[in-house]
């Protein structure tokens, strides 16, 4: 049989050579993924659990969605006590929207901070 990973991490430290999707994965739900300084050429991250995604500083982190139609997308139902958090970095180049909140998502708790959103197509927040 294959291996497959048989637990998640309450915290994920990321670099830029890391995959965010692939941290969130990992990361169970209502934990954490700590994103170092640097340029994550990543976008379509899916935030579909309760989940704080933490940069080092909106100057020091950014998600560079160039070639992707979102930077994060919140589409799930995370229920009464479901949140997501996103802190400290700049999105930016989505073909579409920087931070999707998808009409069928349920976060009674998102909260955005220190974070600059530029440069998308459509919307930066949508």
């Amino acid at each position: 049989g294959q291996d497959r990973l048989a637990s998640t991490a309450d915290t994920v430290n990321l670099n830029t050579s890391a995959m965010v999707t692939q941290g969130v994965s990992l990361a169970a739900s209502g934990s954490t993924v700590n994103l170092a300084a640097g340029t994550y050429n990543q976008g379509n991250i899916n935030l579909n659990k309760s989940i704080r995604v933490l940069g080092a500083g909106k100057d020091d982190t950014v998600i560079d969605a160039d070639g992707f139609n979102n930077g994060f997308v919140v589409d799930s139902n995370l229920g009464d006590n479901g949140f997501v958090v996103i802190n400290g970095m700049t999105v930016q180049n989505a073909e579409q929207t920087g931070i999707r909140v998808s009409d069928t998502a349920n976060a009674n708790r998102l909260r955005v901070r220190d974070v600059l959103v530029q440069n998308n197509g459509y919307n930066g927040l949508g």
